[in-house]
Order: C-alpha cells, then structure tokens, then sequence
C-alpha cells in the first residue's frame, strides 16, 4: 500500500515572486511578516526545514525533512489557479477580474435567471458587504453579489431568507452562465446568520462551484490508473467533483484535519489530498495576523497526529496555493513563493530541494511516486525525497562496512575523552583506521581528539576504540555527533563504554578523581532522536530510566575495589560549550542535582540506548566547574589533568573490560 498526503495550507505564501509588482504585490511575505510580528510555535514544521527558507524570518531548527519553494507559473493568485497548477494543469490565460463590477448583460441574465434583483455588484470584503448590505438583503430578499481581487462570483445570503439548497441552485445558474470570456474561476456561496449589522457571520457551509480543469490533472490521471483519490475540505469543489473517488467536504482547519486523520487509520492506495481554508478566508483577508499565527501554531501542533499513521511507503507534502500576508495592505490575495515540505518515515536530516519553476512539480512527483509516466510538463523532484530518505541509512551502513573491512567487528567499544588518545597503546594486536578514510565520516577538530578508530585486544577482549569524538559545539548537526554509535551498532557493539573529561560541580569532589555516571541531565535543548525516527535502530520514545546500564555500573564498583581506585558517582550534566560554564550555570546545574558538567557523552548515550547497546560512563574530574574555585579555565590544563590520571584510568578500564 502506497500513500500520498498532500496538505494544501490556503494561502500560506513565503515571500513575493519575481513578478509580484505586477499584481500589486511587491513586498508581501505571509509567514514571514507573521514571525515579525508574533513569536511563531511551530516546532514541527520548523524540524521539516520551513526556517531554512529564505525570507521567513524563522530560525532554522534541528529535523528531518526534505524543504525548498515554487513559483507559480500560471497568470493568477488564486486558489483555483494555485490548486490546479500543483495538479498538473497549468492556466496560461487568466481568468477574468471585474474590479469595476460584472457588466450590465451578465448581471441582467444572472437576475432573469433566479427571478430576483441583486444588490452589490462591486469588489469588497466579505465581512465589509455584509454590514453594509446584509439588512437591506433581509428587507428586500435580493441576494448580495460581490467580486474581489480574485476571478470570484460571490453570492451572499442570509440562511432564515435563502436556504442553502436554493444558494447552491443560484450559484450553480451562475456557473452554466458564467463560461467563455466572462468564465470567472468560481463561483462561490456565502451563506451567512446573524440579526443586524455588527452580527452578520459566515457559516461553514460556503460551497465552491469551479470551471471544470482544463485538462486532465493528477487526480484524474491517478483515478484513470486505479487509486484512490480522496478529497477533504473543498478540494472537491476546486476541482469541479472531477478525478475523485471519495471526498469529506469538512468545513473549518479542526475538522478538515479531523477528516484527514480518519482517512488515514483506514487502508487505500493512493492520494488524500487535504485543503486548510481558514489560513485565508478567516484570518488572511481579514488581515488578522495574530489568528493566522495561532492557526499555523494550531496545525503544527496537530502534525505529530499525521505522521504517526503514516506507514513506510506513506509520503507527506505540505504547500501552499498562493499567499495572504495579513500585514500587507488591502484584503486579497498575494502573488507569493509557496512552501514545499517533504516527510517520510526514517527520514534523517533536512535537505533542500531548491526553488522550483512551478508548483507542477508535485504533480509530477506524485505521478513518479505511483509508477505513472504522465509528467504535466514539470520536473518531479521524487529521486532527490528518496535519495534524502535512505542517504542517511547508506551512509552508516558504508561507514560501518569500511570501518568492518579494514578492523572486523567488536562486542565491546569504548569511546576516549579529552587526554586519553594513548589509551589505544594499551591495546595489542591493533589496527588502526582513520576517519578520513571512512567514506561519509565527520571529522574531529579539537585537539586531544585524534579522529581514528583502533581495534585490539584487552584483557582478552576484542574491543574497538574510538580516539576523538564529535561535539555539537563543533558545528556537527546532532546525526554527526552520533553517527559514531550507530556505526558500532552496525559493527553489533553490545556494550559501550564512554569516557569524558568534565568539570567537579560537586563541592566534595577534587581534579583527578574519577566519576561513574549514575545519570544525565540534557541542558542543551538538543537530542539526536529529534524528528522521524530511525526505526532500524529502536523505537520512537526509548526509555532512559537506566541510560548507564545498572549491571555494568555494579561491574565497575567491583573493578574499582579490586584496583583500589578512589571512585566516586554522580549525576552528569551536559552543556552544549564550546565556553566553559559560567558560575550561575554551575550553581543551577548543582540545583538540579548535578555533580559534574561536560559538553559530550549525553547525546552518544541517547543513541546507543535507543540502538539497544548497554552504556558505561565514566568522567575524569579534570577541573572544578566555574566559581568554584578562583582559578581560570582552559582546555591545556583539562588535557593535562586526563593526562595524569591516566594511568588510573587504563587500569580501571582493562579490569572492567575484563569482567564484561
């Protein structure tokens, strides 16, 4: 079973087009003048890359996700333009627009045709027309027609005069009539309630009524193969009731997301593809900036729900079908870039996809995605998804068979802190390997860290060693920091040992003394299992009651009363650096029951807890944290300080390592 998601967020735009001065629209930016102007929630969709977006005035945040935007191509900013084009048909000549009002011929057919007079007849606002027409309409029972910057034939009427039967029947007259050169995209129903002027609303029964596509789309060619092609929201209206199989007409962004969820919990094969109307119709063109940032923060909260039910041939696109900047000026649409947002599961990192020439792109993507050749004149960008998918999986797995070819495979690994690269001399029968010939391989940039992996012998053991880890501080994105783990994983390491240099936070404590860590506390508001998750290595939400596995941490008591070896226990607190601690840093990270603080291990235990490897850490207290004692901090005396413990540190480890 192969799924397609496509989310339509109406009128989320990022940013003006080339061509947006042409349409009145130079300087619109939907999504980036709502981060202006509000402090934006959005994790979710952040994660998928939308802050790497140029101009939307977001930060970019740790995820996994493929990410670009697209220009549309056609001559329009509307949504049955907007909707078409990413579907596969392209609107070359653009629908008409009547700033000044229909012509006398079109409204006398139209009223000849219902049997009644009309009101209104000029561009406006929805909410505007009705304060000011919406009583004489009750009085007269003429329906209110109105246009706006859009190809739109809107006809407006209270529920207690017009049902919405006989609406939807006025609206359907006006749809046969309104053909060739006076063929607007839609003709839409406003039904409204409400006693008087100051009270009118609009009800969610609003109902779309669009030329049929001009050529065959997506959901057509789809249909014609044997998918499914399902629809929520007005998704059937835009598309005329054509290419589909199946539709929730829901009304409002909770519902239509409620829709979406249930159609996912069901089996089909094929496309579900939602539009989320109240981005434009309730906060763009009413110009509420705080209620469109509240919906986006809305939809993203609920984004974890969607991709929960997604399956492993399951593919989530997220785009928009034209902008509606709240903070620009007037109340239509704008001409604006739409962004593309990619998730599968298994994902790993974000990865761009560049500015596509057209929003048919999608169409031809999903073609691609389903085996059909159809193409809509656009370039599908399916092999840069999939090839961003699985690169992350590849790319361990050659790391591991180079590190497997030149090394073998070990059961036991452990990784070397600051000042204890010579460690691997205490090895016999060794091999060496660098990373820099490990295809793939980050790369070490801090001194005491040597950057090679070293397979030997202790204490009658096969263990492989790693001398020079990765740190965030570095610039290494979180899958760099633990690609290291996930190698050994690979490399079917079942037990791992890892040591660090760290700062005593704990007053009791002295330089040279060694600590096994009983526990961490993560500080940097960073994790490595941020975003899809790795199935291959573990499960979504792994447990870390036991992050330092209890059996090996009462092995370690034992090997430390056996060598006489002074050591102690407690609580590991990691902080991002690369600045050493400051003092209320330290004097929080005591509050919270810290006994040392260090810039490494946390995220490696994080990731070889989920790969299923037992965890053993161990810190050399090289330093007292910051304020502890008046003496100033540098790497030169943590380097030196692991130097000259050592010796006790190798015997410590040699005797646990004998013992695993």
């Amino acid at each position: 079973m192969k799924r397609v998601i496509w989310i339509v967020l109406d009128s989320v735009g990022v940013g003006y087009l080339p061509d947006a001065a042409a349409f009145g629209d130079e300087g619109a930016n939907t999504v980036g003048h709502i981060a202006e102007k509000m402090e934006l929630r959005i994790p979710h969709m952040l994660s998928m890359g939308l802050g790497s977006l140029p101009g939307v005035n977001l930060s970019p945040s740790y995820g996994a996700g493929a990410y670009g935007r697209a220009m549309e191509k056609s001559a329009g900013k509307d949504t049955t333009t907007g909707h078409w084009e990413m579907a596969g048909v392209t609107v070359h000549q653009p629908f008409p627009l009547y700033p000044d009002g229909f012509p006398k011929d079109v409204m006398d057919a139209f009223e000849a045709a219902i049997g009644t007079k009309t009101l209104g007849n000029k561009p406006a606002s929805g909410t505007t027309i009705l304060d000011e027409l919406g009583e004489e309409h009750m009085k007269t029972g003429y329906p209110i027609v109105y246009t706006s910057g859009d190809s739109v034939f809107q006809i407006a009427c209270h529920e207690d005069i017009y049902p919405v039967d006989k609406l939807y029947e006025m609206c359907e007259i006006a749809r046969k009539q309104l053909q060739g050169k006076h063929g607007v995209g839609r003709v839409i129903a406003r039904p409204f309630v409400g006693t008087g002027k100051g009270h009118f609303t609009r009800t969610g029964r609003r109902r779309d009524f669009s030329l049929k596509p001009i050529a065959p789309s997506i959901l057509d060619v789809l249909k014609e193969a044997g998918y499914e092609t399902l629809g929520v929201g007005k998704i059937e209206d835009i598309f005329a009731h054509q290419g589909l199989t199946g539709s929730n007409h829901a009304a409002g962004n909770p519902a239509c997301i409620d829709a979406t969820v249930e159609y996912m919990k069901k089996d089909f094969n094929g496309l579900l593809f939602v539009n989320l109307v109240d981005f434009d119709s309730v906060y763009g063109h009413r110009r509420d900036v705080e209620g469109y940032g509240k919906a986006l923060e809305y939809f993203d909260a609920r984004l974890p729900e969607i991709q929960a039910l997604m399956g492993d041939e399951d593919l989530l696109i997220i785009t928009a079908d034209h902008g509606c900047d709240p903070a620009f000026t007037g109340t239509d649409h704008t001409r604006e870039y739409v962004p593309l947002l990619l998730w599968k599961k298994n994902m790993v990192g974000q990865h761009p996809i560049g500015t596509r020439e057209t929003f048919a792109d999608t169409a031809a993507t999903i073609a691609e995605y389903f085996g059909l050749p159809e193409r809509f004149g656009a370039k599908s960008y399916l092999k840069e998804i999939e090839a961003e998918c699985e690169e992350e999986m590849r790319r361990i797995q050659r790391a591991a068979d180079a590190v497997e070819q030149a090394l073998g495979r070990a059961d036991i690994a452990i990784v070397l802190g600051s000042g204890l690269g010579d460690f691997g001399n205490d090895l016999t029968n060794a091999t060496e390997l660098s990373y820099d010939h490990i295809p793939g391989f980050p790369h070490a940039t801090v001194p005491g860290h040597a950057g090679k992996f070293i397979m030997g012998d202790l204490a009658g053991k096969r263990v492989l060693l790693m001398s020079g880890r990765f740190h965030s501080y570095e610039g290494h994105p979180m899958e760099d920091v633990v690609m290291p783990i996930r190698v050994m994983a690979r490399l079917g390491v079942k037990k791992l040992i890892l040591t660090n240099a760290a700062g005593g936070v704990n007053v009791d404590f002295c330089p040279g003394i060694l600590m096994m860590i009983t526990d961490f506390i993560n500080l940097t508001g960073k994790n490595p299992l941020i975003g899809p998750n790795l199935d291959a290595f573990g499960p979504r939400f792994p447990d870390m009651t036991y992050a330092f596995d209890p059996a090996l941490r009462e092995l370690t008591k034992q090997a430390a009363r056996e060598k006489d070896i002074d050591l102690q226990k407690g609580v590991y607190c990691w902080m991002n650096g690369p600045t050493y601690e400051t003092p209320a840093e330290v004097r929080m990270a005591r509050f919270l029951g810290a006994d040392a603080v260090g810039m490494s291990t946390v995220p490696e235990t994080i990731a070889a807890v989920h790969a299923g490897i037992k965890v053993l850490g161990i810190s050399c207290i090289t330093n007292m944290a910051a304020g502890i004692m008046r003496e100033p901090i540098n790497h030169e005396e943590v380097m030196e300080m692991g130097r000259k413990v050592r010796d006790e540190f190798a015997v410590l480890l040699t005797c646990v390592v004998g013992k695993m």
